[in-house]
């Protein structure tokens, strides 16, 4: 495929699914193997994608025979856009964790990336007054993912903990050596 948009959304079927999705979806299997099939479908994500797509497919072949760009959009937009969601709520996810497991976890600049995924997000889901809102620093950029994908989102709860977690090692360091600050005067020996 030469449209990378394109070659993302369409998953290619597992070895079992193959030979049966095309004729399922052109009605050539018998009544026990479209069940079988549909079955089959329903529990792997690769064949439930792809049949989608073969659907999607021969709904616009049935509809219009050379569908405008336009309607070519309008058939396939939401399945292209339901594969970007996923695909940058990965990315998010991934930038979330490592800007929490950061040393610089105080610092804006280190949730510089999340927060453009949040935008970029935001805007995907049609979250406008997400995209736009003013997203400073850390706390800012979890608030923002917990309102956008929910607080039991797993990256969130992930980045969460590290952020704790490093806010107690910090503030166990600063324990550990409070009140360490007198200096002692090294000992001598007498038997010089």
């Amino acid at each position: 495929m030469n449209d990378p948009l394109l070659a993302i959304a369409v998953a290619e079927p597992c070895p079992i699914g193959a030979p049966l999705l095309h004729q399922l979806v052109d009605g050539e299997l018998s009544s026990t193997r479209t069940r079988e099939a549909a079955e089959h479908a329903q529990r792997c994500p690769a064949c439930r994608d792809h049949l989608h797509w073969l659907e999607l497919e021969q709904q616009a072949v049935r509809e219009v025979a050379a569908p405008t760009a336009r309607r070519f959009v309008a058939l396939w937009g939401d399945h292209l856009r339901r594969k970007m969601v996923a695909a940058v709520t990965e990315e998010a996810a991934v930038e979330l964790v490592r800007a929490a497991r950061g040393a610089d976890v105080q610092r804006p600049e280190a949730w510089r990336r999340a927060r453009d995924y949040l935008r970029q997000l935001a805007g995907w889901l049609g979250r406008d007054e997400l995209r736009r809102a003013r997203w400073g620093g850390r706390e800012a950029v979890l608030r923002g993912f917990a309102e956008l994908l929910g607080a039991t989102w797993s990256p969130l709860v992930e980045a969460q903990r590290l952020v704790q977690r490093s806010a107690r090692s910090r503030s166990g360091s600063a324990r550990s050596t409070s009140g360490c600050s007198k200096v002692f005067p090294p000992t001598t020996s007498r038997t010089t």
